[in-house]
């Protein structure tokens, strides 16, 4: 004999969440379609430029991106803000040397928003063609601004490489084709003279301490402290971190009782040494 088949009843309280759904849905849709209508209606009123200033850098300031939107097919001001070309606006402040990352959007109230980053240099060069130019911390090379000078760590003396390179690593190794004394057989000034600008921005006592670097005759790299009368022979950047941990332990345990002005020359090339000079 056959079962009868008993009715599904659905629970009220799944009705009930049902219809939350459906109402909630239809609010965001509804919603949706009054700020599409309402940014279609707005004009732009003025605009919000935001620079990233938490780098303390001043390559970009406001002002310039004003005068970048001064032409008559560019002035978002006035303009409904569905006929502003956002990407051609963002393309543009993307193009300047200085900048990183640039994003433009609007909203309801009529505001065009501007939210830049700059690039955050790292070390300034000086080659030897007395061509100077900054690495920034992806490793490009960026122009001095003749309005603003970062506060970074000075490189110069036997730097053969251009600003019209470009970025580290495209000189194709010409500086490793002659093993010189105390060169990296694996990396060329540049390369070299990078991480060391990264290593040092990123610590906050040997950014304090370490004012300019030189690129002597041989290759090596002497440090110039901003305390204190001596060199720092590092060499290259081989074992960086630990030759950097010795010449942190020598400072605490030797200077604090000998001084900081009775050294010439501290030579970290040695391995596992820090060798001095009076």
């Amino acid at each position: 004999m056959k079962k009868k088949q008993r009715n599904k009843r659905i629970s009220p309280r799944k009705v009930r969440r049902l219809l939350g759904w459906i109402c909630g849905i239809a609010a965001v849709t509804i919603t949706a379609g009054f700020v599409r209508s309402g940014k279609r209606a707005a004009t732009c009123s003025h605009v919000d430029i935001h620079i990233d200033k938490t780098l303390g850098h001043a390559f970009v300031i406001p002002e310039d991106v004003l005068d970048m939107m001064s032409g008559p097919d560019r002035q978002p001001v006035g303009r409904k803000l569905v006929d502003i070309n956002i990407a051609m606006l963002e393309n543009m402040i993307r193009r300047n040397v200085y900048v990183a990352h640039a994003e433009v959007f609007s909203t309801i109230d009529g505001t065009l928003h501007f939210d830049i980053r700059q690039r955050k240099p790292v070390i300034r060069i000086i080659n030897h063609r007395e061509e100077q130019f900054y690495i920034d911390e992806a490793g490009g090379f960026m122009p001095v601004s003749t309005r603003y000078a970062a506060n970074v760590v000075v490189a110069s003396g036997y730097i053969f490489n251009r600003y019209a390179e470009g970025s580290v690593g495209a000189d194709g190794g010409k500086q490793t084709k002659n093993h010189e004394p105390g060169r990296s057989q694996h990396q060329g000034i540049i390369e070299q003279l990078y991480d060391l600008a990264l290593f040092i921005d990123r610590d906050s006592f040997w950014n304090s301490q370490i004012e300019q670097v030189y690129v002597n005759e041989t290759g090596m790299l002497e440090l110039v402290p901003r305390v204190g009368n001596h060199l720092i022979l590092l060499g290259d950047t081989r074992n960086m971190e630990t030759r950097f941990e010795n010449l942190r332990l020598f400072y605490k345990q030797a200077m604090d009782s000998a001084g900081w002005h009775d050294y010439k020359m501290i030579n970290l090339f040695y391995e596992g040494q820090v060798v001095c000079s009076k």
